[in-house]
């Protein structure tokens, strides 16, 4: 559940009976947002964050927002945001930049989580391959904001199937990722995930868990070449983004997965994000 309290062009609100951000919602012509995980108070990928929403507005050619011309300014008022809504342990800060009659605002709300580290839920999903291809040209692949409504479009039409999720293809039937989530493959010691090239979707988790196998001594593997025949000789699977944590893949359709390397990626990976390393 988002908080009470919240963040609107600068100033911390009380949303409680307040069409303030009714208002703007209401006339936004375009939204882009960030989710950025915090723990005890710190956003360990608050500046990777921010270079995505500078990159996006840029090839948007949207008007700058003042505000990101002091990203320290959002960085402190989020963390006051935090301490306001008592979100002392983690959870996610949403900043939202909506473009209402083309003049930027930001409003920024936090969801508070009771865990104290990076999401690593012990259940394990069962995904299935998607029906509908994702095209790998576009430069705009990469980004959350445009591929929503496909992500959207497959979420639906999961409902009422046995699979928690699906892995998407591109038209040279290779792996980019599962529905707004990064996907990893191991096998042999080996970190396996799908290139740039692939028109995958790429977040500011990505470069933490390639940091996290490389240290950890794994070989490291970008490839436009992971398709359904490869993914049968894989030992474990695993999918990661802010908002969800860093999940565990059971299965795909019959081929089944241990956990093993992928648990000690997630410790390492929590030794990065709260600097214990």
């Amino acid at each position: 559940m988002v908080t009470r309290f919240a963040v609107e062009d600068g100033k911390i609100v009380d949303t409680t009976g307040r069409q303030g951000l009714a208002r703007i919602l209401f006339e936004k012509h375009f939204l882009l947002s960030e989710k950025i995980w915090f723990c005890h108070g710190q956003m360990p990928l608050f500046e990777q964050h921010i270079l995505i929403l500078r990159e996006k507005i840029e090839v948007l050619k949207l008007p700058y927002p003042k505000e990101l011309l002091n990203p320290d300014e959002i960085l402190r008022i989020s963390k006051r945001l935090i301490n306001k809504n008592k979100a002392y342990k983690s959870g996610l800060a949403t900043l939202e930049f909506i473009w209402a009659g083309n003049v930027p605002h930001l409003v920024i709300t936090c969801t508070p989580f009771n865990e104290q580290y990076f999401p690593f839920p012990g259940k394990g999903l069962l995904l299935s391959f998607a029906d509908i291809v994702k095209f790998s040209g576009n430069p705009l692949n990469k980004f959350d904001f445009f591929n929503e409504i496909f992500w959207e479009t497959l979420r639906y039409r999961l409902q009422g199937e046995r699979y928690d999720g699906t892995i998407i293809l591109n038209e040279k039937k290779a792996i980019t990722e599962s529905i707004s989530t990064n996907i990893f493959f191991i096998k042999d010691n080996i970190l396996y995930t799908p290139s740039s090239d692939t028109g995958c979707y790429i977040d500011a988790t990505r470069s933490v868990v390639l940091t996290a196998a490389v240290m950890l001594g794994l070989e490291i593997v970008e490839s436009a070449r992971l398709g359904k025949k490869i993914i049968s000789d894989m030992d474990e699977a695993f999918l990661i983004a802010e908002d969800k944590g860093m999940l565990k893949v059971m299965g795909i359709e019959n081929r089944r997965f241990t956990h093993n390397i992928t648990t000690t990626i997630n410790k390492k990976l929590n030794e990065l994000l709260l600097g214990n390393d």
